[in-house]
């Protein structure tokens, strides 16, 4: 199966001229939803164009598509002889990551999709100890496979297997290699900021999604022009229904967004081939001095203070999704803080930090007083 979304540039630049031009046109950063198709007999997996349902209604942060309309998207999508493989949205001005909304609806999207979105793996027995388990290629070209611990089914094994030897001494033996069909479904964030797109993949008859699987964007033959820029404006205008009344964009604007657009596809192309930490990955601000001194911080070796720097950075997780939003970094890092002793250094180096950060320092000054406040007592 794909642990990859693989994208052509002609998709991608139109996913980001979507969610670009709803901003000029309307002058307010609105949320809009699409689609990733391909080719109906191709099973490459090859996201090769970004398209959008027939009707929406969109606000700064949320987008309802009526069933019909949907209904009628995917009829016009078969009648092109093409497949929907993903869904793509914007989350306008917000950072690009997975809500509890967009989780729910990339469950139900991805359950359409794979009877008619599949791709041909190959499967194993893998004989682990004394039984026999399935196994199966993490992809195509790869020599590695994955199975559930027997004793722990929570718990996912990779096998690599390099000629006769095999890195696992537990197995015994690897037999009856057959192939199957299996579908697959992508899922793309991206916003009006030219952020690094966030992605997720699912698979059919598992449990796991691939969080954060590396975006690949391939150059095919199609290019977006001008004129078909002009005829995304009228898509959005006859597709994209919100309160706010819209407008026309100079046409010198409609090119500096579409050189935006390459320069950030560039730049994520060569992010891709250079990837440092997940920490730099997941920082989502522009703010240069405060990601550099959250990272410093974030490998203190009071483990607290390490906690509480991961917390305001965005790296961390409630109910097994990653959360963004300050209001709930700011109550997570109150639970870190309860009954810990702190020195005065590592208190006074984290208020340093965390001030660095002009959106926090601005929105939730009060808050984050209090939180030191609290420290410097427990120091």
């Amino acid at each position: 199966m794909p642990d990859k979304i693989t994208i052509t540039r002609y998709a991608y630049t139109k996913m980001h001229l979507y969610a670009k031009l709803i901003k000029s046109i309307t002058e307010s950063p609105l949320e809009c939803y699409g689609y990733l198709t391909a080719e109906r007999d191709k099973d490459d997996g090859i996201a090769t164009d970004a398209i959008i349902p027939v009707q929406q209604y969109v606000t700064t942060s949320s987008c309802t598509v009526n069933p019909d309309s949907e209904l009628r998207t995917i009829e016009q999508i078969r009648s092109d002889n093409r497949k929907i493989i993903g869904w793509w949205h914007s989350h306008g001005d917000h950072p690009t990551f997975h809500s509890t909304t967009d989780v729910e609806n990339f469950s139900r999207l991805s359950s359409m999709l794979y009877s008619h979105n599949q791709l041909t793996v190959e499967t194993e027995r893998v004989q682990w100890k004394e039984t026999e388990h399935k196994a199966e290629w993490i992809n195509n070209d790869s020599r590695t496979l994955r199975i559930r611990d027997p004793q722990n089914l929570d718990r996912v094994i990779e096998i690599e297997i390099e000629e006769t030897r095999i890195n696992q001494p537990n197995v015994k033996n690897i037999t009856s290699k057959r192939k199957i069909k299996k579908g697959f479904a992508y899922s793309v964030v991206v916003n009006s900021l030219d952020e690094e797109p966030y992605g997720e993949i699912k698979q059919e008859s598992s449990e796991d999604t691939i969080v954060e699987p590396k975006i690949v964007i391939v150059d095919d033959d199609r290019r977006v022009r001008t004129k078909e820029i002009r005829e995304i404006c009228n898509d959005i205008r006859g597709k994209i229904k919100s309160d706010i009344a819209s407008s026309n964009p100079p046409p010198e604007r409609l090119e500096e967004i579409l050189n935006e657009i390459d320069t950030n596809h560039h730049q994520i192309s060569a992010s891709s081939k250079n990837r440092t930490t997940k920490l730099e990955q997941r920082i989502k601000y522009k703010d240069l001095n405060y990601t550099k001194a959250i990272r410093k911080f974030y490998i203190s070796e009071t483990k607290s203070i390490a906690r509480i720097a991961k917390i305001l950075s965005g790296d961390f997780y409630q109910d097994n999704k990653r959360t963004y939003f300050w209001k709930d970094r700011i109550t997570e890092v109150r639970k870190v803080m309860k009954d810990t002793k702190y020195s005065v250094a590592d208190v006074d180096m984290l208020s340093r930090i965390i001030k660095r950060n002009r959106y926090a320092s601005r929105r939730y000054r009060t808050q984050i007083e209090d939180i030191f406040l609290k420290l410097k007592c427990q120091t």
